[in-house]
């Protein structure tokens, strides 16, 4: 069993029927959701240059993969289901389309990627290929305008959910892709 009450937890999100439990010390914990056993998810870092080092965000997406926002620098790390290191995007930054600690990462049923950069009060959005679509928002307490943008949430198709800790509130945007956007994938296969 996992010892929740010896364990800081920074994030919970689920994937696959199970849940998955990322610490403050940067471990990974997969909970069944069937039976309730627990493993450790030892993911592929490279010792001499690590991909990950500071975590402000954890999630999963329909393939499995995990994805992180990565303080330092200011950007978005993938790993596969695998466990290894797949990929590093976004550039870093405090100016227009850049990545200014990334505090929420989704990725949708396409396989478009969403990001909040706190500190620039914006969502950036990017394709499949990672290349930056475009970002939303401006500082601000109105609709469309955000405060410290702290997490994010998908339904996978249509909406995405942006949590404002500060204001005690959550906007949603449409964020449905045009018709040339091929329909959503299968959804993988247990492994």
């Amino acid at each position: 069993a996992l010892p929740i009450s010896q364990v800081k937890i920074m994030r919970i999100c689920s994937w696959n029927n199970f849940i998955y439990i990322l610490t403050i010390s940067g471990q990974i914990y997969q909970v069944s959701s069937k039976d309730f056993s627990v493993k450790e998810i030892k993911l592929h870092i490279n010792p001499s240059k690590p991909e990950i080092n500071i975590i402000l965000d954890f999630s999963m997406d329909l393939w499995g993969n995990y994805i992180f926002g990565e303080m330092r620098p200011g950007q978005v790390v993938v790993f596969g289901a695998d466990y290894n290191y797949q990929y590093t995007f976004g550039e870093s930054g405090s100016g227009r389309r850049q990545i200014s600690r990334p505090r929420g990462v989704v990725r949708d049923d396409f396989g478009r990627y969403f990001v909040s950069s706190i500190i620039r009060c914006r969502i950036l959005m990017f394709n499949k290929e990672r290349k930056l679509l475009r970002e939303v928002g401006e500082t601000g307490v109105d609709d469309g305008q955000f405060t410290f943008p702290t997490r994010l949430a998908t339904d996978g198709k249509k909406y995405l959910y942006i949590l404002e800790s500060s204001l005690n509130r959550v906007q949603i945007l449409d964020v449905e892709p045009p018709p040339s956007l091929n329909s959503p994938p299968d959804y993988p296969q247990e492994h």
